[in-house]
């Protein structure tokens, strides 16, 4: 017998910085239907207060007080440390094809586009799976997406990975519990990428959405001929698209045929 889900899906924030929320259920009763607005609005006022702490375009965000100088978000702001730790510790293990410090300017925000949908997520929609009716829940933006799936639930995410410039499909996942990140060299604000890099597009599929988007973002970097030994050494997996090579498919370090990893 296979079972019946449902689905309730929604998008917050705004026009040109959309995220999604979806959730999967085995009965879409009204008690599921309000957990999920309430779910839903606790995410949007999370994005409102993520933008007024970490954006760089606001004067008094915390970054902007830091680039001026300023300690006092790293002292005082549990959040700002945690992503200021988390940015050296990227940088480190990239070998610094990942960086923040730009113009001499030390600015985190390609770190924090996936820190956010990591704090999100684990705060307002991995507790649903809790609630017996709930089977699965996802959030992403237009290149992160985390995804979960109550445990002994055969439920999978399908996961299609765009082709650059098309509509076509690169390649599919099917996933009970991942954090995705594909970006594209134009995609990213902030990137160390060089002229001898054909990198096109790099996914990254790990536990969290944080890593993920930082070791993508090291791989367009890096280019197709050291990308490997960081994939290698990071036992990463994933697909890169190379201008010239075509489809690049990697697993826990080896490159290889698209195979489908449970997290």
């Amino acid at each position: 017998m296979v079972e019946k889900y449902n689905s309730l899906s929604c998008k917050v924030g705004e026009t040109n910085n959309q995220y999604s929320i979806k959730l999967i259920t085995s009965d879409n009763n009204e008690s599921v239907k309000e957990l999920f607005k309430n779910a839903s609005k606790n995410i949007e006022n999370y994005l409102i207060e993520m933008d007024k702490e970490f954006s760089p375009e606001r004067k008094d965000s915390l970054i902007s007080k830091f680039q001026s100088g300023s300690q006092k978000p790293l002292i005082e702001s549990d959040a700002f440390s945690d992503i200021y730790t988390q940015t050296v510790i990227a940088e480190q293990m990239t070998h610094h094809y990942f960086s923040t410090n730009f113009g001499s300017k030390y600015d985190p925000t390609e770190l924090i586009k996936g820190w956010i949908i990591d704090e999100g997520f684990n705060k307002y929609l991995k507790p649903l799976l809790n609630k017996s009716d709930i089977v699965a829940v996802k959030f992403n933006d237009s290149s992160n997406i985390k995804i979960s799936t109550k445990s002994g639930s055969d439920y999978r995410w399908v996961v299609n990975i765009p082709k650059p410039d098309s509509d076509k499909i690169a390649a599919t996942y099917y996933l009970q519990n991942a954090s995705i990140s594909t970006l594209q060299d134009k995609d990213v604000k902030h990137a160390l990428i060089s002229n001898k890099s054909h990198i096109q597009q790099v996914t990254v599929i790990n536990s969290n959405v944080t890593d993920a988007r930082v070791w993508a973002i090291a791989g367009l970097a890096v280019g197709t001929k050291e990308f490997p030994k960081l994939i290698s050494e990071a036992h990463l997996t994933g697909m890169m698209i190379d201008k010239k090579l075509g489809n690049i498919n990697f697993r826990e370090g080896s490159l290889g045929d698209i195979l489908i990893k449970k997290y």
